[in-house]
């Protein structure tokens, strides 16, 4: 008696990064493919019909068609774009920690276009909500800065914005 019929199999075609359009992020994947095996003694053989494929993040696990693969552009660009954010972030630190006040770092980014709402969360998150003003000449500082550039006042300690 012989024993013979069909099974179904996923293989990995393919791993790599691609923008997840789920995880808004360029994230891990695999490349699989579902095909239809013939098998004998239910050992699968061969391949008689390739059923699809897809990719799968690796981050949601949501699975999408494989054309999501061709916006490698899209991946680079993010990328470029992540690269320019990180760049921003380090250049706002170091006029801080130059002790440039708060008020003159915003004043310089607005001519640049930068939007209110984005520099402030920038700001923030860069100062870790902590500053300092001064009671003289009414600048703000990072934290870190004890006397003020503009009139040499001792700095108060510190306050925490909410």
């Amino acid at each position: 008696m012989i024993i013979w019929g069909s099974k179904g199999r996923i293989k990995t075609i393919a791993e790599g990064q691609f923008l997840c359009p789920r995880c808004r992020a360029v994230k891990p994947y695999i490349h699989k493919q579902i095909g239809k095996y013939f098998t004998l003694y239910f050992i699968p053989l061969f391949q008689t019909e390739n059923v699809g494929e897809y990719v799968e993040c690796q981050s949601c696990f949501t699975t999408f068609d494989p054309k999501v693969l061709n916006s490698r552009h899209l991946i680079e660009e993010e990328i470029r774009m992540e690269h320019e954010r990180k760049n921003f972030m380090d250049e706002i630190a170091r006029q801080l920690d130059a002790g440039l006040s708060i008020q003159i770092i915003t004043a310089g980014f607005k001519k640049a276009g930068v939007p209110d709402n984005s520099l402030g969360n920038i700001l923030y998150t860069i100062t870790n909500g902590e500053i300092t003003g001064c009671d003289n000449c009414h600048s703000v500082y990072k934290s870190t800065v004890q006397f003020c550039p503009m009139c040499g006042s001792r700095l108060p300690p510190p306050t925490k914005l909410s």
